[in-house]
């Protein structure tokens, strides 16, 4: 009862030597309720193309607490998910070898215009002559050989440069948890916004003082119905982050209510952002 199976994953950053360590996640992987207080046995973590890039061993670190009685359990997160800090020695390196060594090719993490032409601009400001922004996600920067300074130390200089990058309209939605989050830059044209709530209870009210068990003829079905009543707040033109939070803190909305009035917002036309549910 104390043995699981479980999935071993690991992410290797770029330019890792052999004999460094990881850190590693553990996953169960059958009907295991805990990890806490288990070792993961000698694992090999292999790629996808088969070969064995690093062994694996040591205590799993579990985030979540769990205990178990004859009437009762208790759960507190997630016990059957840990880590193992540094628990895994790489045995083979992923060789980087640069494609164009004349030049530096930048790759943006979210592809935006606007971010990609501020970035060449302040990298040709910086001394850099020919640099392009080939598209939304893709800055080519020409080496210099008249320079003295080599590709590592080139690299490191551009890394140095700095300027303001272009701020999106989005409100990403984490509908599981109930998190969302709301830009800077979310505009909102004039609307009227109301959110209520109806909660419906129904209950077993026994007619007599004493019920047979089972005997529904002696017990009758109360609903009871309740709406919450909530104003009308209107939203100027001018709205900005600001008056979207304090307009919803006035009708009192959860987060849970905050996804079904953006959504609703968004679908009236009156939202200026983009939606994205992870």
């Amino acid at each position: 009862k104390n043995v699981a199976s479980v999935m071993v994953t690991a992410s290797f950053p770029p330019y890792l030597k052999k004999g460094q360590t990881i850190d590693i996640m553990v996953s169960s992987l059958g009907d295991a309720t805990s990890l806490l207080g288990g070792t993961l046995l000698l694992t090999e973590v292999k790629g996808p193309d088969f070969n064995t890039y690093a062994v694996a061993q040591g205590p799993v670190i579990v985030g979540g607490l769990s205990g178990k009685s004859n009437r009762s359990m208790m759960l507190k997160n997630q016990t059957t998910v840990g880590r193992i800090p540094d628990g895994a020695i790489v045995e083979r390196e992923v060789s980087i070898t640069p494609k164009d060594p004349h030049h530096i090719t930048i790759v943006l993490n979210e592809p935006n215009f606007v971010t990609a032409t501020r970035a060449s601009r302040a990298i040709e400001e910086k001394g850099y002559v020919g640099v392009k922004a080939m598209d939304a996600n893709t800055i080519k920067i020409p080496i210099d050989k008249s320079k003295e300074y080599d590709f590592v130390e080139t690299v490191a200089l551009l890394e140095n440069i700095t300027f303001t990058p272009d701020t999106s309209s989005k409100i990403v939605i984490n509908s599981r948890t109930g998190t969302v989050v709301i830009g800077q830059m979310v505009r909102l044209f004039p609307v009227a916004l109301t959110h209520g709530n109806v909660s419906i209870n129904i209950e077993d009210v026994p007619e007599f003082a004493y019920t047979f068990p089972g005997d529904d003829r002696h017990s009758k079905k109360q609903v009871s119905v309740k709406e919450s009543s909530q104003k009308v707040i209107h939203l100027s033109p001018n709205s900005t982050l600001s008056s979207l939070v304090e307009a919803l803190n006035e009708i009192g909305a959860t987060p849970k209510d905050l996804v079904s009035i953006i959504q609703a917002l968004k679908k009236s036309g009156a939202l200026i952002a983009s939606i994205e549910l992870i």
